[in-house]
């Protein structure tokens, strides 16, 4: 990566100004003669060493930033493919205790049912307890009169 330094940090703002690399360096003055095979020359002059080297250090730092991106679409990619795995665990943990649950719902109407059952068969087994307990009563009552 490439080290910052006051040339770097002065790049760094400018690429915020400028759109692009035409926008850095002013294009030729519009000649006021024709142009001709020698005129052309004069317009098409190359960049200035700062030129040069402002625009190397801003490609090495568009290279950077887009080295760093890439890798930080790769670490997503790995990141989603983990949460998207997360997500499949939990929704075989919600059917699995989806089913646990209906479980529980037939375990309870049938408990329910055999309680039912049990509270019927008391009902009848008081009521032969009151029978009883009346012959009890009616017999000690017959014993006594003799």
């Amino acid at each position: 990566m490439i080290a910052d330094t006051p040339l770097l940090a002065m790049f760094k703002n400018s690429l915020r100004s400028f759109d692009t690399v035409a926008d850095i360096r002013p294009y030729p003055a519009k000649p006021t003669a024709p142009l001709t095979f020698t005129a052309a020359p004069a317009l098409l002059q190359p960049a200035t060493v700062f030129e040069n080297a402002e625009l190397k250090l801003r490609i090495q730092y568009l290279e950077a930033a887009a080295a760093k991106a890439e890798d930080g679409a790769e670490r997503l990619g790995c990141d989603l493919s983990v949460s998207q795995g997360r997500v499949a665990g939990l929704e075989a943990e919600k059917h699995t205790t989806e089913a646990k649950i209906h479980s529980l719902f037939h375990v309870r109407d049938s408990l329910l049912s055999r309680l039912d059952s049990a509270c019927a068969n008391a009902g009848k087994a008081y009521e032969e307890c009151d029978e009883l307990r009346e012959l009890c009563y009616n017999a000690g009552k017959e014993r006594n009169d003799l």
